[in-house]
């Protein structure tokens, strides 16, 4: 989990306690945004803590493709964030 939250820690800081509530709902609104074969690769990485490997086996993606679409994931979930007030 600490490789994959570390991921994470340029999209999502650490949210004030009366935040994280909002920012979960925030996180969720911003996944129903996504197709479903990222929505999980998403979740499988960042909530289940899989391995880029892992995911890559499961989806029939390469490791190359994985990485790359959380990549881009990351950034996208970054800009809705700060679209919604999370970063100034």
């Amino acid at each position: 989990y600490e490789i994959s939250l570390d991921e994470l820690a340029g999209c999502i800081s650490a949210p004030l306690q009366e935040d994280s509530r909002l920012l979960g709902q925030a996180l969720n609104a911003w996944l129903h945004t996504l197709n479903k074969e990222n929505r999980a690769i998403f979740l499988r990485r960042y909530w289940f803590g899989d391995s880029v490997k892992d995911i890559a086996a499961a989806t029939g993606l390469t490791e190359n493709t994985v990485s790359v679409r959380l990549g881009r994931l990351r950034e996208k979930l970054k800009a809705y964030l700060y679209k919604e007030g999370y970063y100034e």
